[in-house]
């Protein structure tokens, strides 16, 4: 919950502050259906992930036990922001984002306690 209020609240804050809609977010989840964070709320997406089109910024909030989450079908799902030239964040864990390739010859930063678990997996591409 903490990694989808820490996306979406800037964004929402943003809008007020501006007085626009400078931003506009869709949640989705990977079988569209709702998903129940660590705490126990659920969150209803408003597309399911195929319905995602192109898109500024993919983000991909991820909780504590994104590993067994992050499946090759689902994961292969994300791949298709390669194409479109979008800009990929994970919030809180970066996992996924490895899992699809997607941080594949790219540089990125995560905390550095899960750093030398993520180089362990994917050792060449980290």
């Amino acid at each position: 919950m903490i990694a989808l209020s820490s996306a979406v609240e800037p964004l929402r804050m943003a809008n007020i502050l501006t007085g626009e809609s400078v931003y506009e977010w869709s949640i989705a989840s990977l079988d569209g259906t709702p998903t129940s964070a660590s705490n126990g709320l659920q969150m209803s997406p408003t597309i399911p992930v195929d319905g995602i089109g192109a898109v500024d910024i993919l983000f991909v909030c991820a909780g504590v036990d994104v590993q067994s989450a992050s499946r090759r079908k689902s994961s292969q799902r994300y791949a298709g922001s390669r194409a479109t030239g979008t800009s990929r964040c994970a919030v809180y864990r970066g996992y996924a984002l490895a899992k699809a390739g997607l941080l594949d010859k790219y540089k990125a930063s995560i905390h550095w306690e899960n750093l030398s678990a993520l180089r362990e997996e994917f050792r060449g591409s980290c």
